[in-house]
Formats: structure tokens, C-alpha cells, sequence
């Protein structure tokens, strides 16, 4: 339904995504856990990509993120895959 891939750079993680459904996305639920938390709503966001600026300056971790989709039906996509990013 809905596939996630994480990038971390200098300026924090890049998350990019696609949606194979055919229904027009209202919104994104980003989740993230930080060294092996748990996962937690992190952000709602709109778009195809999200930058995690929260994470720009922190060294030696690793963060994990998952989304769902909201449709502008008010459905929801199953949860993405768990993409990674090591800082």
C-alpha cells in the first residue's frame, strides 16, 4: 500500500515515500522511535517527503520510522515498511 525509505544527511533524515492506492492521500502519520524505543506518532505532515530536522545533530544513534496514510475518505493505509537511518 504504502512503501517508506529513510536517508539520514546533515540536515537531519529524509523520508520519501509512495502510495500504490489508488485514493488521494489528505495526510501522512509519521512514527519514529529512537535506539530501539518504542514506536511513537511523531509528525502529520502532507507531501511525498518529510525532513527530520530533530535528529540533525545527534551522533550515534539509530531511528526507525513507519507511516499510514489518511485518505481524504477518512481511511487509513496499512503501516509502510520500517525504514532505518543511523546517525
Amino acid at each position: 500500500d504504502i512503501r517508506l525509505k529513510a536517508k539520514a544527511n546533515k540536515d537531519g533524515v529524509l523520508l520519501d515515500w509512495t502510495s500504490t492506492a489508488d485514493k488521494k492521500i489528505e495526510k501522512i502519520l509519521v512514527y519514529k522511535s529512537i535506539n530501539n524505543e518504542p514506536m511513537r506518532l511523531y509528525q502529520q505532515v502532507s507531501g511525498s517527503h518529510f525532513v527530520d530536522t530533530a535528529t540533525a545533530n545527534e551522533f550515534g544513534i539509530t531511528v526507525k520510522y513507519r507511516i499510514k496514510a489518511v485518505y481524504e475518505d477518512g481511511s487509513t493505509s496499512n503501516f509502510s515498511n520500517e525504514a532505518k537511518a543511523n546517525n
